[in-house]
């Protein structure tokens, strides 16, 4: 995630192709099964380089689609911030929501190319 560029659409060719790190990066996200997210609380929400890696990722045509996915946060006393906020992200990402317990959501992609 370190070599992604910050999520700007100028970057994307007219063609459709993204920057050859954000390629790789998709390419990898498509050749998984699953994915655990995990986050420290950051400003009641998940990190700026994950939420970067996910809007790429989620550039059409989406690279999140029927995978199923985990999130798990840390934080002090509001330890359920991130999480409660990731529904928030959930719909931006195309995910779905299946279950939830504590501090863990789990949710499963539900996007089709």
């Amino acid at each position: 995630m370190s070599d992604l560029p910050l999520l700007n659409t100028d970057l994307e060719a007219a063609d459709g192709a993204f920057p050859p790190a954000v390629e790789a990066f998709r390419d990898r996200v498509r050749g998984a099964d699953c994915f655990l997210f995990a986050s420290p609380d950051y400003n009641y929400s998940i990190s700026g380089p994950l939420k970067n890696a996910l809007d790429w990722a989620s550039r059409p045509p989406n690279r999140w689609g029927d995978r199923a996915a985990a999130i798990l946060s840390a934080s002090g006393w509001l330890s359920a911030s991130t999480s409660s906020s990731s529904r928030r992200w959930n719909d931006n990402h195309r995910m779905q929501y299946a279950s939830g317990s504590g501090n863990v959501l789990l949710f499963t992609f539900t996007y089709k190319e």
